[in-house]
């Protein structure tokens, strides 16, 4: 350990020499007692006690949440009265209170970095609330709702419906591996990139394009080994849909036949995630939609949230309760409350 001077006491003033300590003496403290040493009581220390210059000494550890942190240590030299060996009482109780001193200012200070964490986290939250689209809408000729839970404070879920200017309409889903400010930094880069990218696609290109940039993008820069599974997808207004699936896999399109309903296409990681390979090149697939299709584009949490018994709920449970709906916000609302229920969520 290190000893460190914060007051001292010499019996000559205008003695500026340097202060030495009894090792020996300290680390017998380390037991967690106070020591008295004496060259003429204690033989075994004799030696060392006036190696360093000192005839008697007394040494009482500091206890801060159980860890010695600190020493009261204190020598008698040349013609100074010895150390009492019944002032040890004393000076542990004074090293009693300067511990639980210690510990208030310690506390004290924690709050404070706490207090000023979730501010922070508070402000990460509304900036990342301030980017996404409303939770349902109407935007072109589809409809949507989506519900975006954060695991802690923040999500590292990305997700956006943008309008183009000649009636395309773009929707994207996206997942940042890891968690917690650095997951959610990534997902609001990737997706103020990609929708700057997104409202400027050509007439004639599709969403691949859009997600190649942002992987150049993205790749380019230390990312302390994240990245990010995206799904993004383009429908004209005569339904032709091209999409793009870099790594993402979670996502269904369905058709309701006799009040029930079907998958029609399912994820199949065509790419592999943003951000891993800056010379990856995406390329588009395509499909004709019908005024009745639904698409359901998920994240890993809703299919891997288990309950009690640690099983999860799995992609056929998010299948029933979206089947049993009649509209997308009443789609995402039972999904939620099937998700809530099973994990027993009140």
């Amino acid at each position: 350990g290190t000893v460190g001077v914060v007051a001292e006491h010499r019996a000559n003033p205008d003695d500026r020499s340097p202060i030495s300590f009894s090792r020996t003496l300290i680390e017998q403290a380390d037991a967690g007692e106070a020591v008295v040493l004496s060259t003429s009581s204690n033989a075994n220390v004799s030696e060392s006690l006036a190696g360093a210059g000192v005839h008697s000494a007394m040494c009482v550890p500091v206890v801060v949440a159980g860890s010695i942190t600190e020493y009261l240590y204190m020598d008698s030299r040349g013609g100074e009265a010895h150390v009492r060996t019944d002032a040890s009482g004393f000076c542990e109780a004074l090293a009693t209170a300067f511990g639980l001193a210690l510990a208030n200012i310690k506390r004290a200070a924690l709050e404070r970095r706490q207090r000023d964490i979730q501010s922070e986290l508070d402000a990460a939250r509304e900036v990342q609330q301030s980017i996404l689209p409303p939770s349902q809408g109407l935007i072109g000729p589809a409809r949507y709702a989506m519900v975006s839970r954060p695991g802690s404070f923040v999500v590292g879920d990305l997700f956006d419906a943008v309008l183009l200017p000649d009636g395309r309409v773009v929707f994207c889903l996206g997942d940042v591996a890891g968690h917690g400010v650095g997951a959610a930094m990534l997902m609001a880069s990737a997706q103020s990139f990609l929708n700057a990218e997104l409202l400027r696609l050509a007439p004639d290109e599709g969403p691949a394009s859009a997600v190649t940039r942002l992987n150049r993008y993205l790749a380019s820069r230390p990312l302390a080994g994240r990245f990010l599974s995206l799904l993004v997808g383009l429908i004209r207004p005569d339904g032709e849909m091209s999409y793009c699936d870099a790594g993402h896999g979670l996502w269904l399109l369905l058709q309701p036949a006799d009040d029930r309903g079907h998958a029609r296409l399912e994820g199949d990681l065509r790419g592999i995630p943003v951000g891993i390979d800056p010379d990856t090149v995406y390329h588009d697939q395509h499909y004709r939609l019908q005024t009745t299709d639904q698409i359901v584009v998920y994240s890993d949490g809703i299919v891997e949230q288990r309950n009690a018994a640690g099983e999860p709920f799995g992609r056929e449970r998010l299948l029933e309760a979206v089947l049993i709906g009649r509209s997308a916000q009443e789609d995402v609302a039972l999904v939620m409350r099937e998700l809530d229920r099973f994990a027993g969520v009140p």
